[in-house]
């Protein structure tokens, strides 16, 4: 890479070792090509293996196997990494004849690995049993078209499961969560009239604006579940985690004023946090959260004891230690959904720990 590429184009992990000491840096891992690389989302499985997901716009991106490469349009791209040094398992890209972002990955069976995102055209590489093969549109020229949802194989050399996944508006599958059988959880935002949801939803039509939806596939990519979440203003589920067994923590955004979300709201937008019951499709509880001002909720975490920590940005000037323009925000809720600590914070800095230096794996062309 030369230094304008370490700027523009650059795809980064670090890996972080915790224990009862300070926290130690593993390894740095940092790959891409020559224009813009970006990496949305990253777990670490029960095999200790890092996946990444994310998009690019680079026709030499560093890949391992024989998939195509980007052809002039953002394509998403699936990099598996071993958590202990950070060698390069597979890396590989998929495209389609629009742009393709990827911004969700789960874990999937025997280390495959769902990906998911949004694509704005024809020509992903759908498989034969996909739920939906064809591109269903979008709302305008500039929208998100279709969310898509991939399962790769755990060598990354082919597409066990590919599929669009939307109507004739514009979606995108923002939050993946493996359901513990190799089928996966999916949290989005729809603007569609027509996105597929099944009989058992818990809303089977838009609320107006665009909703949140959340959809439920099994190991083979068939739809168990489908639903809207949403209401008159604009709803989307950004997060989602595991509570237990059977409750799902969706978080997410909404400006809607229908009681059932939790409207009116104080601001215009606010954050949203929710349990489902994935036994009874119900939903447990919702409450939204926020002030004055805007406020947005992008992630969500379980906590020892089932505390559920979520986080996002705050433009209210009545949360507690708020500053003025826009904070960082950061609210733990009990398992039944009472607030039990908020904080706000104007910058966050990261600091460089002392001691031996990181290792770094770089991933060429």
């Amino acid at each position: 890479m030369t230094s304008h590429d370490a700027l523009v184009g650059l795809s980064a992990v670090a890996i972080i070792a915790g224990s009862s000491a300070a926290p130690s840096v593993l390894f740095v891992a940092r790959w891409g090509g020559t224009t813009k690389d970006i990496a949305r989302a990253l777990f670490v499985d029960s095999k200790q293996h890092v996946f990444v997901t994310g998009s690019t716009y680079s026709a030499d991106f560093p890949a391992t196997t024989r998939r195509e490469h980007p052809n002039g349009h953002w394509c998403t791209f699936a990099t598996s990494l071993t958590a202990n040094s950070g060698a390069v398992v597979y890396s590989t890209v998929a495209c389609g004849k629009g742009e393709t972002w990827g911004t969700a990955a789960a874990p999937g069976s025997d280390g495959e690995l769902w990906v998911s995102g949004s694509s704005d055209g024809a020509g992903l590489p759908v498989t034969i049993d996909a739920v939906q093969r064809q591109f269903g549109g979008y709302a305008s020229p500039s929208g998100a078209g279709d969310a898509f949802v991939f399962r790769w194989s755990a060598d990354g050399q082919s597409l066990r499961y590919a599929t669009y996944l939307g109507g004739t508006g514009d979606e995108s599958a923002d939050a993946l969560l493996s359901d513990q059988q190799g089928g996966v959880w999916i949290g989005g935002t729809t603007t569609s009239r027509d996105f597929p949801v099944t009989s058992n939803a818990l809303q089977h039509t838009s609320g107006g604006g665009a909703d949140g939806f959340l959809t439920h596939m099994d190991n083979r990519g068939r739809l168990l579940f489908s639903t809207y979440i949403g209401g008159s203003g604009n709803d989307q589920i950004t997060a989602l985690a595991r509570l237990d067994s059977d409750r799902i923590v969706l978080v997410g955004n909404t400006s809607s004023v229908e009681k059932r979300l939790g409207g009116p709201g104080q601001g215009h937008d606010d954050g949203f946090v929710a349990v489902f019951d994935s036994r009874e499709n119900a939903m447990t509880w919702f409450r939204r959260l926020g002030g004055g001002g805007d406020d947005h909720l992008k992630s969500v975490a379980v906590l020892r004891g089932g505390g559920i920590a979520a986080a996002g940005d705050s433009h209210s000037a009545n949360c507690p230690h708020a500053h003025s323009g826009r904070d960082g925000w950061t609210i733990v809720l009990s398992s039944s959904g009472t607030p039990l600590a908020t904080t706000v914070s104007a910058a966050a800095r990261l600091a460089r720990s002392e001691g031996s230096s990181p290792r770094r794996t770089a991933l060429s062309g």
